[in-house]
């Protein structure tokens, strides 16, 4: 019987770490510094910080909003904002609600920069359960949605991510 500190374990538990590794890498390269992850990640851990890969990514790009040309830029944010619920949902197991709202507001401030406060918009919810339901169709200007914040739904029974909800202009 192997135990559970064999050398064989320990590489294949460190290769898969690698693996996943690589696949954060791979997949926020637009955010995050592959070259230099292990490096700065040893520098938070230094601190007596324990983190994990997925962790310290979503640090990262927590990092990156306070970016000044990220700060300038809602479409950058909403794609940040995006990457973030994806990875806090996906990966870590985090409710993503908080980065949703915040990708959200990024629209709403988008539209209304386009086309002022006034504006009015359409919730769109890709979700038909009950709690969707209650705000799917309604029309409010956009300063009244930025107040409300009817998207993202609390208590959607959607299990996954939908990123098909969002604002329609009204015509």
């Amino acid at each position: 019987m192997v135990s559970p500190e064999s050398p064989p374990e320990k590489f294949d538990a460190e290769r898969q770490r690698k693996y996943n590794r690589n696949n954060l890498i791979r997949e926020y390269v637009a955010w995050i510094d592959g070259e230099n992850f292990d490096t700065q990640k040893a520098a938070l851990e230094s601190t007596g910080q324990q983190v994990t890969d997925e962790e310290f990514t979503l640090h990262l790009l927590n990092e990156q909003l306070e970016r000044q040309d990220i700060q300038d830029d809602l479409i950058f944010q909403k794609l940040l904002y995006l990457h973030i619920a994806d990875l806090q949902y996906h990966r870590i197991g985090l409710d993503p609600y908080d980065a949703k709202a915040a990708l959200f507001r990024c629209d709403l401030l988008y539209d209304a920069q386009q086309y002022g406060y006034d504006a009015k918009v359409k919730v769109h919810t890709s979700c038909k359960c009950e709690n969707c339901s209650k705000v799917d169709g309604k029309v409010m200007t956009i300063q009244d949605a930025l107040v409300k914040m009817p998207l993202p739904v609390r208590g959607c029974e959607m299990d996954v991510f939908a990123r098909y909800d969002g604002y329609v202009k009204d015509e």
